[in-house]
């Protein structure tokens, strides 16, 4: 029986079949290693884009972080700040600055600007001679 399975027919349908088969796992080989290929630049693409994202995402988060520090100092700093005894404050020094602005007004009122006019002249016909004599010596000068 032996002798009988090693006819050429058989020996060259075997051939066939191993030739098919080697065709096809080298086939086979080449997509897993074109799989491998591809899977391992999604892998890198995908850790790439991780790491980028968390680089944004980490400095996002400490902006947050300081942000929320000074909120919470300002929060402190409002909390211990004396608004309403500031209003009062602002209050007395507001009518204290009408009081005196109406004195003021008053002064100003009371001035006579006929008198003061005439003082002005006055001095001014007295330092005008004078005037006039500093100018010729310092034009001799």
């Amino acid at each position: 029986m032996e002798a009988q399975d090693k006819s050429p027919e058989k020996k060259e349908e075997n051939g066939k079949v191993g030739a098919e088969e080697l065709k096809i796992r080298k086939l086979q080989l080449i997509f897993t290693i074109l799989n491998t290929v591809f899977s391992g630049l999604i892998f890198v693409v995908i850790a790439v884009t991780a790491l980028l994202i968390f680089n944004r995402v980490d400095k996002v988060y400490k902006s947050a972080m300081v942000s929320l520090e000074n909120l919470e100092k300002l929060t402190t700093e409002l909390d211990e700040a004396d608004v309403p005894g500031t209003v009062r404050h602002i209050d007395k020094l507001t009518v204290q600055a009408t009081e005196d602005l109406s004195r003021s007004m008053e002064k100003l009122d009371s001035v006579d600007l006929e008198t003061l006019n005439g003082a002005i002249k006055n001095l001014y016909d007295t330092i005008e001679p004078m005037a006039e004599f500093f100018r010729k010596t310092r034009n001799i000068l």
